[in-house]
């Protein structure tokens, strides 16, 4: 079974580690976007441009649709989120350096006939402003080859074993960052004196660094409890 899980330190710190010796942490817990348990972004890339199509809308046709309401509280939850998770701190932009613009993805996301099952707002910065060497280092992070998945799930089919898939919500926001990264808030965020940016403490999606991050952060709870990974699969641990 699928769990969807909002507070993914939480539960990691809170995982009850008599139930789990002797198995196989597969996927690194990475939040949902590729193939099967592990599906993360291997990479960061630019946000597809929206307009006209009603499952990907602007800010403006966002606040021109019969659902304003709806994608209203979207944006609370999302903007909501980021100040739970602490994600970032309002700061001066020192000398030298620039706030990168952030902006407002929208999504309406379906179910199997069609139907409207949320409605989704996310803050995605421009990471690719960002320079190598400079604003970030390493970005690559693991991601499970599906063959690694086939045959987990068939050992676990073999064996009888329960398998359970666990989809972070946020899951990015919960990796904290390095490097001092300034970041101008979205059209449709409250507004901020001149001068001033948000500083990330944590992992924001759309920075180049960000899968690297989470990775690291699941990795460490990972080997705090005699885990390590399995050498031929960085996303497999025994």
């Amino acid at each position: 079974h699928v769990e969807e899980v909002n507070n993914p330190l939480a539960w990691l710190e809170g995982l009850d580690l008599e139930t789990t010796q002797g198995e196989v942490f597969f996927g690194s817990l990475l939040p949902k976007r590729r193939a099967m348990a592990a599906r993360t972004v291997g990479g960061t890339r630019r946000v597809k441009k929206q307009g006209g199509d009603p499952d990907n809308p602007t800010l403006s046709e966002v606040m021109q649709s019969p659902d304003v309401k709806r994608w209203i509280d979207a944006i609370d939850t999302e903007l909501g989120g980021l100040k739970e998770n602490k994600v970032y701190v309002v700061s001066e932009v020192p000398a030298g350096r620039k706030a990168i613009p952030s902006k407002l993805v929208f999504k309406v996301k379906r179910g199997p006939n069609n139907e409207i099952v949320k409605f989704k707002a996310r803050v995605v910065v421009q990471g690719f402003r960002w320079r190598q060497g400079v604003d970030y280092g390493m970005s690559y992070a693991p991601v499970a080859n599906a063959t690694v998945v086939r045959v987990a799930l068939a050992i676990g089919a073999y064996l009888d074993l329960d398998i359970e898939h666990v989809d972070f919500t946020q899951a990015f926001l919960n990796a904290s960052l390095a490097e001092e990264l300034y970041v101008s808030p979205p059209p449709g965020a409250p507004p901020l004196p001149p001068g001033k940016a948000w500083r990330l403490l944590r992992a924001l999606y759309g920075t180049i660094q960000a899968p690297r991050a989470w990775h690291l952060e699941v990795k460490q709870h990972i080997n705090a409890w005699g885990f390590q990974d399995a050498g031929f699969e960085g996303t497999v641990y025994v």
